[in-house]
């Protein structure tokens, strides 16, 4: 098309002037697939305005493809696997992981107390309305990867108009009659390396990639799952529940750590327990998860809906552009769809339950952080599983027992050689290692992680939370973002750069002197150095492009600021929701008898605790009651606060109240 446009060009007149705007009409056309096609194949979501078919995309879409290569494999005796040998290897290994083992024993059904109600299957069965297909549909990304049948959901979305109601009303006979048709939930495996080094298929994460169609009826129901998931689990998991923050888990088990760091007198001490799980999704035994939701008290209508997405499934393995199957498998979860991991949890209910029993009938005694605290026994995320138990062998045999329980019901592996077990510092060496031979485990005293959060927090804090830095470095030295506009940089620093270390923002107060390094690297990266280019002007300081855009700046974030920010949101839950196992601990260790904003530092507290006493000042200035109906809420600035500049006078106070509908009150603290 160019090379005609060309030759158009060189004889344009009046008379074959629309010949030539046609041409470019359709060149025009043609670039904006061509940019549409390399943005989908970068998969860079967060880049959504800016540059078109720019050298960026095509650098991260092959980076990619380098990226997800098998290039060597090895088998099980470790010898290095020609083409046909790793395809084969490959179908064997799934094979392996898919099939059903030998009859799995059913002790842990018996523990499992029911807790959903008649009105909750109600609500879960009553029939499916249009709106909630649509709203699940259009709630996908939609240039998310496409399944067996090639569409991805910004397909129907585009198209809803013309097949939303074809959609809807497919899905609900399907559900109705129990059956999917063929192929409908026939689902890709893509390979996702883990490491820095993949010389195994241990090495390889599977990502399920499910038709669109199918997922949206998935989505639907695990929608009508999430009402009634906090009534069935535990307040011990955190993950996926509504509600529930992913962060409560990891402040109850740092704190726990703190204290058993702490624990140097008593004759009794404490263990923590971290397991490593092996495949934990690809092994859920499927008679398992239909006994735990049946205990629970779902009606066999929902079971039968849940187990129709989960047993009709086989796979197609891609490697290198081959597809290998189809594999039917017997058990196991996918990794991609939307129902598993409500399911999951589900499913780790028989390990809470197991270890609840022991509780009551005192052969496992959790740790107590102090007087008046809930006593913590196992915290679960998904697979990441933390126990805490006495520092007794005969504690540690009946923690042993459950765990292979466990393992036998639920076809899990639970590795307790790759496992990680920390005791308190009272607990001597030969107790200490004694408990490790009867657990199976390996002793660690170094800093772990649990959710990506470090739970140890010396006194080199900088060097703690170093990886932060790392992760910032390596992304702005890659090959990528060396190809990026000026314009590409400021989405890159905005959407992905800043928003690395937000996650541990919101537990730890980081050093100053590492925001501050991090702020220098960015600041470098948004002049246009790198590693290879280190020379030049900094022509504004950080501080400057921190301000808004209307007042000079650039927008970006200062990170101190950031962080206080973070913490100070948590910090308002200690005022808003007493009622989380991580607010009765903290409560209970640091302000007993006072409120949060009474709260002293404590002699020895935790480095999370340091962090919320220290954004309290800040939260107290900024502390307001609402008062209004769920239309319209008025602000009454509290007067204890000091604050009188913006006080409700008392007849308009007055006026408001007269107003409101008691039916319509939100809750008010009659402080």
């Amino acid at each position: 098309m160019r090379k005609q446009l060309e030759i158009a060009r060189l004889q344009v007149d009046a008379s074959n002037v629309d010949h030539y705007n046609s041409l470019r009409n359709k060149l025009d056309k043609l670039l904006i697939k061509d940019d549409i096609f390399w943005k989908q194949r970068a998969k860079t979501f967060w880049f959504r305005d800016g540059d078109l078919n720019s050298r960026y995309f095509h650098v991260v879409a092959s980076s990619r493809r380098k990226v997800n290569k098998i290039e060597q494999l090895e088998d099980a005796q470790g010898v290095n696997c020609h083409k046909e040998e790793k395809l084969q290897h490959i179908a064997k290994v799934f094979s392996t992981f898919v099939s059903k083992t030998e009859e799995q024993s059913r002790r842990c059904y018996s523990k499992v107390s029911a807790s959903i109600t008649d009105e909750d299957n109600q609500m879960l069965t009553e029939p499916f309305s249009f709106d909630e297909f649509k709203t699940t549909a259009f709630s996908m990304q939609a240039n998310k990867c496409s399944g067996p049948d090639g569409f991805n959901p910004g397909f129907y979305q585009h198209f809803w108009d013309m097949c939303g109601m074809e959609i809807y009303q497919a899905g609900c006979e399907w559900l109705l009659q129990g059956v999917f048709p063929p192929h409908i939930n026939s689902t890709n495996i893509a390979l996702i390396p883990k490491g820095d080094v993949q010389t195994s298929m241990k090495y390889w994460r599977p990502i399920a990639l499910c038709n669109v169609v199918y997922k949206i009826v998935a989505k639907v129901l695990a929608n009508r799952l999430k009402f009634v998931l906090d009534k069935c689990t535990s307040v011990n998991q955190s993950a996926f529940v509504p509600r529930r923050s992913i962060l409560d888990n990891a402040l109850v088990a740092f704190e726990v750590v703190h204290y058993m760091k702490a624990k140097t007198k008593g004759t009794q001490g404490d263990v923590a327990l971290k397991l490593d799980i092996s495949k934990a999704y690809d092994r859920i035994d499927w008679d398992y998860l239909r006994e735990i939701m049946l205990k629970m008290g779902f009606t066999s209508r929902w079971v039968q809906w849940m187990m129709l997405c989960v047993e009709t499934v086989d796979y197609t393995v891609l490697v290198n552009g081959t597809q290998v199957g189809p594999i039917v498998p017997r058990r196991g979860l996918r990794q991609g769809d939307p129902l598993p991991p409500y399911l999951f949890i589900l499913c780790a209910e028989g390990l809470s339950a197991l270890i609840r029993d022991a509780e009551g009938r005192s052969d496992i005694s959790g740790t107590r952080i102090c007087n008046g605290t809930p006593i913590v026994s196992h915290l679960l995320f998904a697979d990441d599983c933390f126990l805490f138990f006495k520092a007794q062998e005969s504690e540690a045999m009946h923690m042993k027992n459950i765990l292979a329980t466990y393992e036998a019901a639920s076809g899990q592996s639970i590795n307790l050689l790759k496992s990680e077990m920390f005791c308190s510092r009272n607990v001597s060496d030969e107790l200490r290692q004694s408990l490790a031979d009867t657990l199976g485990v390996r002793q660690v005293l170094g800093t772990w992680k649990y959710l990506g959060l470090p739970y140890m927090v010396g006194r080199r804090k900088k060097s703690t939370f170093k990886f932060i830095k790392d992760i910032i470095w390596n992304k702005i030295n890659s090959w990528s973002s060396r190809c990026l506009s000026q314009a590409g940089r400021e989405i890159l620093i905005k959407s992905v750069l800043q928003s690395i270390p937000s996650y541990v923002m919101s537990t730890f107060l980081l050093p100053d002197s590492l925001l501050e390094d991090i702020e220098k690297m960015l600041n470098s990266f948004w002049w246009g150095h790198n590693a290879t280019n280190s020379k030049g002007i900094h022509w504004m300081s950080w501080e400057r492009l921190s301000t808004p855009k209307c007042f000079g700046g650039m927008g970006f974030k200062n990170l101190k600021a950031f962080n206080m920010a973070m913490i100070g949101k948590e910090a308002w839950k200690l005022v808003t929701s007493p009622n989380s196992l991580i607010i009765k601990l903290l409560k209970a260790k640091y302000y007993p008898r006072s409120d949060y904003f009474g709260a002293a530092a404590d002699h020895n507290p935790s480095y999370v605790w340091r962090g919320l006493w220290k954004v309290k000042e800040m939260v107290q200035r900024g502390f307001r009651w609402s008062i209004g109906t769920r239309e319209s809420i008025s602000v009454w600035h509290q007067p204890w606060l000091g604050n009188q500049d913006h006080l409700m006078p008392i007849s308009e106070l007055h006026a408001m109240w007269s107003e409101l509908k008691v039916a319509n009150l939100l809750q008010v603290n009659a402080k």
